[in-house]
């Protein structure tokens, strides 16, 4: 009997100890991975060049009505009769 349970114990130990290598190995990629990320993402070689993204004219048509909202009230409230059907309610 101590035999058997001696032979499992070894068996077991020859078995767990690859696959904990292999998952020690994966880490260490993983972790070589996220380097290689962090370091493309501080060097800025990869960057968009363009900062506003979006063609002249139609940035310049969004600053005007981001500009011209400033122009009208904030109301007191929000009525939602035109957005919302009641159901009933």
């Amino acid at each position: 009997m101590k035999l058997l349970s001696f032979q499992s114990l070894v068996f077991a130990a020859c078995v767990s100890t690859p696959l904990a290598l292999a998952q020690a190995a994966e880490r260490e990629t993983f972790g070589e991975d996220t380097r290689r990320w962090i370091d493309l993402q501080m060097s800025g070689d990869a960057a968009e060049r363009s900062p506003d993204g979006m063609p002249g004219e139609i940035a310049e048509r969004v600053w005007q009505r981001y500009v011209e909202s400033f122009s009208h009230p904030i109301p007191e409230r929000f009525e939602r009769e035109g957005f919302v059907d009641s159901g009933g309610n």
